[in-house]
Protein backbone atom coordinates (compact mmCIF):
# COMPACT_ATOMS: atom_id res chain seq x y z
CA UNK A 1 0.00 0.00 0.00
CA UNK A 2 2.99 2.54 0.81
CA UNK A 3 4.73 1.76 -2.66
CA UNK A 4 1.59 2.65 -3.96
CA UNK A 5 0.64 5.69 -2.47
CA UNK A 6 4.17 6.84 -3.16
CA UNK A 7 3.97 6.19 -6.71
CA UNK A 8 1.13 8.10 -6.94
CA UNK A 9 2.67 11.09 -5.24
CA UNK A 10 5.56 11.05 -7.38
CA UNK A 11 3.33 10.80 -10.78
CA UNK A 12 2.02 14.53 -11.08
CA UNK A 13 6.08 15.26 -10.99
CA UNK A 14 7.32 13.06 -13.89
CA UNK A 15 4.19 13.90 -15.76
CA UNK A 16 5.38 17.18 -15.11
CA UNK A 17 8.61 16.56 -16.25
CA UNK A 18 7.74 15.35 -19.54
CA UNK A 19 5.19 18.22 -20.24
CA UNK A 20 8.52 20.57 -19.69
CA UNK A 21 10.45 18.50 -21.55
CA UNK A 22 8.03 19.00 -24.67
CA UNK A 23 8.06 22.47 -24.14
CA UNK A 24 10.85 24.21 -26.38
CA UNK A 25 13.25 26.38 -24.14
CA UNK A 26 12.32 30.35 -25.74
CA UNK A 27 16.13 30.92 -24.19
CA UNK A 28 17.54 28.01 -26.14
CA UNK A 29 19.63 29.15 -29.00
CA UNK A 30 17.60 28.74 -32.30
CA UNK A 31 19.04 26.56 -35.30
CA UNK A 32 20.90 28.84 -37.66
CA UNK A 33 18.62 30.30 -40.47
CA UNK A 34 21.66 29.09 -43.33
CA UNK A 35 24.31 27.25 -43.77
CA UNK A 36 27.72 27.60 -43.31
CA UNK A 37 27.47 30.15 -40.56
CA UNK A 38 30.58 31.63 -41.69
CA UNK A 39 32.56 32.17 -44.87
CA UNK A 40 36.24 32.01 -45.96
CA UNK A 41 36.68 32.59 -49.83
CA UNK A 42 38.44 33.71 -52.36
CA UNK A 43 38.49 37.41 -54.29
CA UNK A 44 36.40 36.79 -56.91
CA UNK A 45 34.62 34.27 -56.04
CA UNK A 46 31.06 33.01 -55.13
CA UNK A 47 29.74 30.82 -52.30
CA UNK A 48 26.03 29.77 -52.04
CA UNK A 49 24.15 29.57 -48.79
CA UNK A 50 22.08 26.85 -48.16
CA UNK A 51 18.33 26.86 -46.43
CA UNK A 52 15.62 24.15 -44.83
CA UNK A 53 13.29 26.53 -44.73
CA UNK A 54 10.83 27.44 -47.23
CA UNK A 55 10.49 30.91 -46.11
CA UNK A 56 11.59 33.72 -48.38
CA UNK A 57 15.19 35.75 -47.14
CA UNK A 58 16.76 38.96 -47.90
CA UNK A 59 20.12 39.78 -47.44
CA UNK A 60 22.52 42.37 -46.41
CA UNK A 61 25.77 43.66 -45.98
CA UNK A 62 28.07 45.57 -43.78
CA UNK A 63 30.66 46.70 -46.62
CA UNK A 64 29.36 46.78 -50.79
CA UNK A 65 33.05 47.37 -51.37
CA UNK A 66 34.01 43.95 -50.24
CA UNK A 67 31.14 41.77 -51.12
CA UNK A 68 27.61 41.61 -52.97
CA UNK A 69 24.90 39.32 -51.78
CA UNK A 70 22.50 37.71 -54.16
CA UNK A 71 19.49 37.71 -52.66
CA UNK A 72 17.35 35.56 -55.29
CA UNK A 73 20.26 32.64 -54.64
CA UNK A 74 21.54 33.42 -51.46
CA UNK A 75 24.12 33.74 -53.09
CA UNK A 76 27.66 36.07 -51.55
CA UNK A 77 30.15 37.35 -54.38
CA UNK A 78 33.46 38.42 -53.21
CA UNK A 79 34.89 41.93 -54.86
CA UNK A 80 37.95 42.78 -52.83
CA UNK A 81 40.39 41.46 -50.14
CA UNK A 82 38.66 42.02 -46.61
CA UNK A 83 36.20 41.24 -44.26
CA UNK A 84 32.73 42.05 -43.98
CA UNK A 85 29.24 40.56 -42.63
CA UNK A 86 25.85 39.13 -44.40
CA UNK A 87 22.81 39.89 -42.59
CA UNK A 88 20.02 36.92 -44.03
CA UNK A 89 16.71 37.77 -42.67
CA UNK A 90 13.39 35.86 -43.38
CA UNK A 91 9.51 36.65 -43.30
CA UNK A 92 9.23 35.42 -39.74
CA UNK A 93 11.41 38.20 -38.46
CA UNK A 94 14.39 36.06 -37.88
CA UNK A 95 18.01 36.74 -39.16
CA UNK A 96 21.56 35.47 -38.66
CA UNK A 97 24.56 37.36 -38.86
CA UNK A 98 27.35 35.77 -41.01
CA UNK A 99 31.14 36.55 -41.37
CA UNK A 100 32.75 36.30 -44.09
CA UNK A 101 36.55 37.01 -44.52
CA UNK A 102 37.74 37.32 -48.44
CA UNK A 103 41.43 36.39 -48.93
CA UNK A 104 43.47 36.71 -51.83
CA UNK A 105 44.85 34.80 -54.63
CA UNK A 106 47.88 36.38 -55.97
CA UNK A 107 50.91 37.27 -53.15
CA UNK A 108 53.86 37.89 -54.97
CA UNK A 109 53.56 41.51 -54.45
CA UNK A 110 54.05 43.69 -51.39
CA UNK A 111 52.08 47.12 -51.26
CA UNK A 112 54.64 50.27 -51.23
CA UNK A 113 54.15 52.30 -48.11
CA UNK A 114 51.37 54.57 -48.39
CA UNK A 115 52.32 57.00 -45.78
CA UNK A 116 50.74 60.23 -47.69
CA UNK A 117 52.46 63.21 -46.29
CA UNK A 118 55.28 61.80 -44.15
CA UNK A 119 58.68 63.34 -45.09
CA UNK A 120 61.78 61.73 -46.62
CA UNK A 121 63.07 60.37 -43.71
CA UNK A 122 60.18 59.46 -42.08
CA UNK A 123 59.71 57.25 -44.76
CA UNK A 124 63.70 55.89 -44.71
CA UNK A 125 62.15 55.04 -41.34
CA UNK A 126 58.96 53.09 -42.11
CA UNK A 127 60.98 51.00 -44.30
CA UNK A 128 63.54 49.92 -42.90
CA UNK A 129 66.65 48.92 -44.44
CA UNK A 130 65.95 48.33 -48.38
CA UNK A 131 68.02 46.57 -50.61
CA UNK A 132 69.13 49.42 -52.38
CA UNK A 133 68.04 53.04 -52.24
CA UNK A 134 69.28 55.75 -54.79
CA UNK A 135 68.32 59.03 -55.15
CA UNK A 136 67.69 61.22 -58.07
CA UNK A 137 69.83 63.80 -56.57
CA UNK A 138 67.22 65.52 -54.52
CA UNK A 139 64.83 64.65 -51.51
CA UNK A 140 61.88 64.68 -54.19
CA UNK A 141 62.40 61.51 -55.57
CA UNK A 142 63.19 58.09 -53.87
CA UNK A 143 63.70 55.10 -55.84
CA UNK A 144 63.57 51.65 -53.89
CA UNK A 145 64.35 48.46 -55.45
CA UNK A 146 62.19 45.60 -54.03
CA UNK A 147 62.88 42.33 -56.52
CA UNK A 148 62.58 39.73 -54.10
CA UNK A 149 58.88 41.34 -53.93
CA UNK A 150 57.68 40.95 -57.28
CA UNK A 151 58.40 44.41 -58.25
CA UNK A 152 60.93 46.00 -59.66
CA UNK A 153 61.52 49.07 -58.12
CA UNK A 154 59.50 51.91 -56.35
CA UNK A 155 59.32 55.38 -56.51
CA UNK A 156 58.51 57.52 -53.66
CA UNK A 157 57.30 61.64 -54.92
CA UNK A 158 57.94 64.54 -52.47
CA UNK A 159 56.10 67.82 -53.00
CA UNK A 160 56.80 70.69 -50.62
CA UNK A 161 58.96 67.90 -48.92
CA UNK A 162 55.95 65.67 -48.41
CA UNK A 163 54.98 62.10 -49.88
CA UNK A 164 52.51 62.96 -52.19
CA UNK A 165 52.57 59.94 -55.00
CA UNK A 166 54.14 56.75 -55.11
CA UNK A 167 54.63 54.72 -58.12
CA UNK A 168 55.30 50.59 -58.32
CA UNK A 169 57.08 48.74 -61.03
CA UNK A 170 55.86 44.87 -61.27
CA UNK A 171 58.94 42.67 -62.97
CA UNK A 172 56.64 39.53 -63.92
CA UNK A 173 53.51 39.68 -66.31
CA UNK A 174 51.20 42.79 -65.68
CA UNK A 175 47.97 40.38 -65.73
CA UNK A 176 49.58 39.49 -62.11
CA UNK A 177 50.21 42.36 -61.24
CA UNK A 178 47.15 43.82 -61.87
CA UNK A 179 45.11 40.88 -60.51
CA UNK A 180 47.00 41.87 -57.91
CA UNK A 181 45.38 45.37 -57.50
CA UNK A 182 42.09 44.47 -58.56
CA UNK A 183 41.24 42.04 -55.79
CA UNK A 184 43.13 44.57 -53.16
CA UNK A 185 41.39 47.83 -54.06
CA UNK A 186 38.97 47.69 -56.95
CA UNK A 187 35.33 46.74 -55.68
CA UNK A 188 34.52 46.55 -60.07
CA UNK A 189 37.01 44.79 -61.99
CA UNK A 190 37.67 45.65 -65.49
CA UNK A 191 36.93 42.99 -68.27
CA UNK A 192 39.73 41.29 -70.01
CA UNK A 193 39.21 42.89 -72.76
CA UNK A 194 39.32 46.01 -71.97
CA UNK A 195 42.78 45.95 -70.25
CA UNK A 196 43.94 44.70 -73.91
CA UNK A 197 43.14 47.47 -75.42
CA UNK A 198 42.78 50.04 -72.75
CA UNK A 199 46.78 51.85 -71.49
CA UNK A 200 44.69 52.67 -68.01
CA UNK A 201 42.25 52.63 -65.79
CA UNK A 202 41.34 55.21 -62.71
CA UNK A 203 39.86 53.32 -59.75
CA UNK A 204 38.64 54.61 -56.26
CA UNK A 205 38.51 53.45 -53.21
CA UNK A 206 38.33 54.82 -49.93
CA UNK A 207 40.84 57.92 -50.02
CA UNK A 208 43.48 55.71 -52.25
CA UNK A 209 42.94 56.67 -55.99
CA UNK A 210 45.10 53.93 -58.32
CA UNK A 211 45.75 54.70 -61.86
CA UNK A 212 47.44 51.38 -63.55
CA UNK A 213 48.60 52.03 -66.78
CA UNK A 214 51.30 51.06 -69.83
CA UNK A 215 54.28 53.75 -70.31
CA UNK A 216 55.74 53.09 -73.72
CA UNK A 217 59.47 54.65 -74.80
CA UNK A 218 60.03 53.07 -78.02
CA UNK A 219 62.11 50.25 -77.30
CA UNK A 220 59.81 48.64 -74.86
CA UNK A 221 57.13 49.94 -72.32
CA UNK A 222 56.73 48.49 -68.44
CA UNK A 223 53.26 48.65 -66.26
CA UNK A 224 53.15 50.66 -63.55
CA UNK A 225 50.62 51.48 -60.86
CA UNK A 226 50.52 55.00 -59.35
CA UNK A 227 48.88 55.77 -56.05
CA UNK A 228 47.82 58.81 -54.58
CA UNK A 229 45.58 60.73 -52.07
CA UNK A 230 42.39 60.23 -53.64
CA UNK A 231 40.39 64.07 -52.94
CA UNK A 232 36.23 63.91 -54.10
CA UNK A 233 36.92 67.37 -54.55
CA UNK A 234 39.71 67.24 -56.83
CA UNK A 235 40.25 63.41 -57.52
CA UNK A 236 43.71 64.63 -59.60
CA UNK A 237 45.30 65.95 -57.14
CA UNK A 238 47.67 64.69 -54.71
CA UNK A 239 47.61 66.93 -51.66
CA UNK A 240 50.60 67.67 -49.44
CA UNK A 241 51.17 68.04 -45.80
CA UNK A 242 52.41 71.48 -45.06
Amino acid sequence: MKKVLIFAMLLPMVWACKKDDSVRNPDAPKDPLVQPTSISMLAFDTTYLTADSPFAYTMATSDSCVVRPLNDTLGVVALVVGEATITVSDTQGHSQVVPVVVKPRVTQFLDPQLLFGCTSSELREALGKPLSDKSSGTTRRLFYKLSADGVAYTTYVFEKDSLATIYAYPETYYQDFYSYLSERYFAETVSQTAIKYYNHFDLNRASLRIHFGYTDFGDGGFWFAEYSQYDPLDPYAAPARD
